[in-house]
């Protein structure tokens, strides 16, 4: 992904992706970030010794409130979807290619022959769209990618939901998404989300694919929900679900007890 150092006519700012970052030092706060994958708050006071801790967590909800990162407990980590831009350049490439691999091979196991899916937008249902066989089935989705893999396969329709695109999530959402899902059938959704936490249960980056996701969980027979183990304890901005609303929680590793407890007092089967 390429940065843009631009001055703007108010003032000096820097624009990175077309999006405004305040300082030079939210700039350097998110190439670090890019490149460790997740950090401390600790770390950054280290690594800016002369501002105060406030001012570094006004710099990560800055970065956070952009799309760049995802705040933690302590911390932050990187916006896996901040980088699905390059995934039309640069061969659809995915960050964590073997863990999202390893469950999508589990997701498999929940595909029936001629059922109708949903497909969320995500890298991790992305790996589940590349490797489904071709079989006929009807497929629903709200990620232009996705559409794309599925049409190199000659048995299996697609469609579009249309609506808004998130040119940076490259999704699609809004009214006319909402209207789509009313008009399908739906046997199995496979979700995605950006983190998950015992006290706010799923969420994401994006409120209006809260809102999609949430339309899909009422319509669907099935709910599946597929996240990468290091997502857990991740608080993003917008909930939209919780153990009660997915029947299935597939993920590359085993959650911790609590999860796990968690979701069989709301019985959801934990895969992983």
């Amino acid at each position: 992904m390429l940065y843009l150092l631009t001055k703007l006519t108010y003032g000096c700012k820097l624009v990175s992706g077309g999006v405004i970052m305040a300082s030079k030092r939210t700039m350097i706060i998110y190439n670090y970030i890019k490149k460790k994958g997740e950090v401390s708050i600790k770390e950054l006071c280290e690594l800016f010794p002369d501002y105060t801790q406030m001012t570094i967590r006004r710099d990560l909800n800055s970065l956070q409130e952009n799309g760049y990162i995802i705040r933690t407990r302590g911390g932050a980590v990187l916006n896996d979807n901040m980088l699905r831009e390059d995934l039309t350049h640069q061969h659809r490439k995915v960050v964590n290619k073997f863990e999202k691999s390893k469950i999508a091979v589990k997701a498999l196991e929940y595909i029936d022959k001629g059922s109708c899916l949903y497909m969320d937008s995500g890298t991790t249902v992305l790996e589940l769209a590349k490797i489904i066989p071709d079989e006929y089935c009807f497929v629903t989705t709200n990620d232009p990618i996705i559409a794309l893999d599925l049409q190199l396969k000659n048995n299996i329709d697609i469609n579009l939901t249309g609506g808004s695109l998130n040119k940076r999530a490259v999704s699609l959402a809004g009214p006319t998404a909402l209207y789509s899902i009313d008009k399908v059938n739906i046997d199995t959704a496979f979700l995605s989300a950006s983190g998950f936490s015992m006290d706010g249960g799923f969420s994401s980056l994006i409120y209006n694919e809260c809102e999609l996701k949430r339309k899909v969980m009422e319509n669907a027979n099935k709910v599946i929900m597929m996240i990468d183990c290091k997502k857990f304890d991740i608080i993003s901005p917008y909930p939209f679900a919780s153990f009660k609303d997915i029947d299935i929680l597939i993920t590359n590793d085993r959650p911790g007890d609590e999860i796990i407890y968690l979701a069989e007092e709301n019985e959801c089967m934990v895969v992983y």
